[in-house]
């Protein structure tokens, strides 16, 4: 019952209205950077979720489960903006187009946080 509370608000939230209406949705994307100004050497990680909206916008989105209160959004921001930005430049290199918007969906708090 709880988590399906969880995945009620998902789906009702910003991002899941866009992701019932959008072209194309990638999940667990695998990736490797080459970036000399982030890293001397490669950075590997896995993308949660990417999709390209109606509009044919890329918007990238990160799941985080970390325990925080409402009003306590900058927090996840300012731990997570780096990953994020990691994510955006991989994904921008691999897709020769630009990231339009990056968020970070909070499942504690239901709701995504716009970075």
């Amino acid at each position: 019952c709880f988590e399906q509370r969880k995945i009620y608000k998902f789906l009702n939230s910003k991002i899941g209205k866009e992701l019932k209406e959008c072209k194309k949705i990638n999940k667990e994307k695998e990736f490797i950077l080459v970036d000399s100004k982030i890293s001397n050497s490669q950075i590997q990680g896995i993308i949660d979720l990417y999709y390209i909206n109606s509009k044919g916008e890329i918007i990238l989105v990160d799941y985080k489960t970390d325990r925080i209160n409402n009003g306590e959004e900058q927090k996840l921001i300012e731990k997570y903006s780096k990953q994020l930005e990691i994510y955006q430049k991989a994904l921008e290199q691999s897709l020769q187009k630009n990231v339009s918007r990056k968020y970070i969906y909070s499942v504690t708090l239901g709701k995504e946080i716009m970075i």
